[in-house]
């Protein structure tokens, strides 16, 4: 009897073994990496809780290494909900990769007590499957509050934050550490041997398990040089992209109470094109 409480105790969550890793409440995410899979908890991003992604420096891959999941997220009656990115994300490059735009929507909030409770009642509900943002100076009690509502929501809040963060102690379950690598990874690519862009990884937290050795995913080049970021799109294209005619560009479009719409195509003619003073640089995915 004794024996059975205490492997009841174990089992109701309330206690942490290192050693032991309860039964997944949700099945994990394909991240569609198989180096990247073997090392996640229950071989696949979590459809549920907080993740953080600790990079310094944007555009470096952190949106290829998501684009997969998220794209499969997109496909299931779900939202994709992007909460104050640091560039405008470009819509083309999103529905390349396999994303639902219908599905996917960004939101300005105008401050950090209003962004903290954006992102709570989105994970809370049951109609969003991720929300990514970018946090500057969240205490721990607020990245909590977040980890709890996207548990009790059965979403996927997804934090980037800068390096540094590692120092500090978080409540996200799974911590990972981003770097660019420099070396190229051979991949096979269509039954062909390419080249490509590796990105490092370094899982510093994990439920049951350490933390992993830093090991490299292939990042596929196109893709990174694709406008990820930024509906600024001339500035940006080849000169042979820019002398072919668009067919269909795809705008957020906000309403005049600030709230801001799903994606909506709109045709090229009824865009302005930007001047070359009002663009900003950006990196790419």
């Amino acid at each position: 009897m004794r024996v059975s409480s205490l492997e009841k105790l174990f089992n109701s969550r309330k206690i942490w073994r290192a050693s032991h890793q309860l039964p997944p409440k949700n099945k994990g995410i394909n991240s569609g990496f198989p180096q990247l899979n073997c090392q996640l908890p229950h071989n696949g991003w979590p459809s549920a809780g907080l993740t953080e992604l600790l990079c310094d420096q944007a555009g470096i891959g952190e949106l290829s290494l998501l684009s997969p999941a998220l794209a499969q997220l997109s496909q299931q009656a779900g939202w994709i909900v992007w909460v104050d990115p640091p560039y405008t994300p470009y819509p083309p490059a999103l529905a390349q990769q396999g994303f639902d735009l219908r599905r996917t929507m960004l939101i300005h909030t105008q401050s950090q007590a209003e962004q903290l409770w954006t992102l709570e009642t989105l994970l809370k509900a049951d109609y969003c499957h991720a929300a990514l943002f970018w946090p500057k100076r969240y205490s721990t009690k607020a990245l909590r509050r977040l980890h709890m509502a996207a548990s009790q929501g059965k979403s996927w809040g997804i934090a980037f934050r800068p390096i540094s963060s590692q120092a500090h102690a978080s409540p996200a379950p799974l911590r990972i550490r981003l770097s660019h690598s420099n070396k190229n990874v051979r991949s096979n690519l269509q039954q062909t041997n390419v080249e490509q862009t590796g990105l490092e990884i370094e899982i510093i937290k994990r439920p049951g398990n350490w933390a992993s050795e830093t090991f490299c995913v292939p990042i596929q080049q196109q893709l990174r040089q694709h406008q990820a970021y930024s509906a600024n799109t001339p500035h940006y294209q080849t000169e042979k992209q820019r002398d072919q005619q668009p067919v269909i560009h795809h705008n957020f479009i906000q309403n005049k109470t600030g709230c801001t719409l799903p994606l909506e195509e709109k045709t090229a003619e009824k865009i302005k094109q930007p001047t070359q003073n009002s663009v900003t640089p950006f990196p790419p995915l």
